[in-house]
This record gives C-alpha cells, structure tokens and sequence, in this order.
C-alpha cells in the first residue's frame, strides 16, 4: 500500500510539472498540427496582389480592395488583404472574411485580425485568446506579440504585458510601436526615470512621447483617479522628456525623476496606442540586457538606442493598431 501511495505521489506530482507551462502566461502551447503553407501564387496573382499592396501603403484603400477583386475569391492571400482593408474601412465584412481563413495556411493572420476586431469593440478576454492563438502559430511575429501586449495592458495584466512589449522590441529594433506602448504602461505605473530612460535609448520623438503620456493618463482615468493634480503630472512627464532629450542629461533626470513624489495622471483623450508602420526610423541596436533591465526597473546607462514571398506592406496613414481603448 505504501508502495502504491508513493507511486501515485510521484505520478501526481509528474502531471502537475508536465500541466504547469501550458498555463504560463510567459510561455505559448504550440498546436500539435500547424497549417500547411500555402500554394505558390502564379505570376499574374502576384503581380495583382503587388500592386494591391503598393496601392494600400499610398493609402488608396479603394483602389486596393478593386484590384484583389480581380483575384479568385477563394485565393487565401486576396481573402486576407481584402479582410485587412475591410476593416480599416470599418466593414462589418472583414470579419467573415477572417473566420473563413481560420482553418487555411493564413490561420495566424486570421486569429490575429479577429483579435484585432474584438479588441476595438473593448471585448479583451476574445482578444487574448485569438492573439494567443496567433502567437501559437507565429511566434516571432512582432505584431502580433505587440498587439498582444497591448491587450494585456487593457486587462491591467501588467507583468504580462510588459513581456509580450519587450519580446515585440526585440524582435524587431527598426519598429518603435512596441516601445511607445512600454512606455505608456511605465508611465502608468509611474515609473518616470525608466520611462525616461527607454524614451532616450529608442530616440523617441516628443510627439511619440505625448501620445504615450496621453495613454497613460487615459489608463488612469479609466482606472477612477483623482485628476486634481493632473497638471503637475503632466509639467513633470515633460521635463523628464525634456531632460532626457539633451544630451549627456538622460542621468540626470534618471536621478532627479528617481526622488520626486509622483501625483496622480489627468484624464486625456483616448489616443490609439502606436502599432506597425511600414517605414521607421532606423535607430542603432540596443542590447536585450539593457532593454529589460530598464523594464524591471533597473538603472540604465543610456545607449545609442523583423516577413518573405509577397511582401504584405501596411500604409503609415491606415495601418492595422490596437489602441488603448480598442483597435481601430
């Protein structure tokens, strides 16, 4: 009997460790069947598709939706960009259009667009599980893991997010969406100097600064705080900003942000928190050590601040975004 206790003690505890990754929120459960990659498209195809996507990064959605028309309807590519410009449009018809691509080649594209949608309707539990789904299948895809972090941040799962945003920059250090959206919730937590700091390493501009500082601010407001001392919050978000904007100086406002008590946000409009662009800035590498030592909170010495076959190019004026209080 004792015999048979200890071995069902040691099968018990076996199962627990074999359970306990799939629940982790820093690790992804791959599915045991990814889709199959999808069929080469012919010349004519590609050619159509490529001047689709020249025509949606100029921002004439329009004359992109009516040249995938001339595609056969059932072609997964056409469905996928047709989805996409859809809902840019703000067609309840992308959505149909994303279920049907669920079970073909462009399964993590689908689920990365239906979370997309459900996260502009505020519906963040459908979000997190279609995003989840779409890391599963694309697990390098920095905007999806950007995307990703950005619902975890509407659902107050700081931790979460904070690993999905530095995942996202380190995937990619030529986009700076992911590092808008890091120092939005540092912001929030009221972690100046870090904020700061990741502001100078990444050469944030000061518009991209403001929009963070308003999302912060909109997370608080949603969040119920006082915005009695709204002012001086926002005259010390700008001097930090200002500070670390000098040169040699970003130490400075580290150690002087470091000891100023920290007053609650003012409630701002909502702005939509930064996604992928097709053209960025190209700042030099930062180390990964540095990026989360500055997440967790960590002094910083400041530094000199990633898809084949038919490229799927997003316009700057309409690109896909996951804001703060929904995507757009």
């Amino acid at each position: 009997m004792r015999r048979l206790s200890g071995l069902l003690l040691v099968i018990g505890t076996l199962a627990g460790c074999a359970s306990g990754p799939a629940s982790s929120p820093w690790l992804i459960e791959r599915k045991p069947s990814p889709p199959a990659a999808c069929a080469p498209l012919t010349h004519d195809q590609e050619l159509a598709i490529n001047l689709s996507q020249e025509m949606f990064a100029a921002g004439r959605l329009h004359a992109a939706l009516a040249n995938l028309e001339r595609l056969p309807s059932d072609l997964p590519e056409a469905r996928l960009r047709k989805a996409r410009i859809l809902r840019l449009l703000g067609r309840g018809e992308s959505e149909e259009l994303y279920r049907g691509l669920l079970d073909s080649c462009l399964a993590a594209e689908a689920h990365h667009g239906l979370g997309q949608l459900a996260a502009s309707g505020r519906h963040y539990d459908e979000a997190l599980r279609h995003l989840r789904l779409a890391v599963s299948l694309a697990p390098t895809d920095d905007a999806v893991r950007n995307d990703l972090g950005v619902v975890y941040l509407n659902l107050r799962q700081l931790e979460e997010a904070r690993f999905e945003l530095l995942t996202a920059m380190e995937l990619n250090e030529r986009d700076t969406r992911a590092a808008e959206n890091l120092v939005s919730l540092l912001l929030y937590q009221d972690r100046w100097s870090q904020a700061s700091e990741l502001m100078s390493r990444r050469k944030l501009t000061p518009e991209q600064f403001r929009a963070a500082e308003q999302r912060a601010m909109r997370l608080r407001q949603e969040d119920g705080s006082s915005a009695t001392t709204a002012s001086a919050s926002t005259s010390r978000i700008n001097s930090s900003y200002e500070r670390a904007a000098k040169p040699g100086q970003a130490a400075k406002a580290s150690s002087q942000a470091s000891v100023v008590p920290v007053p609650a946000a003012q409630p701002a409009t909502a702005q939509p928190v930064a996604t992928r662009a097709p053209v960025v800035p190209v700042p030099a590498p930062t180390p990964a050590s540095s990026l989360a030592a500055s997440a967790s909170g960590a002094q910083v010495a400041p530094a000199a601040p990633v898809r084949g076959g038919v490229q799927r190019v997003q316009p700057a004026a309409a690109r896909p975004v996951v804001p703060i209080t929904g995507v757009e």
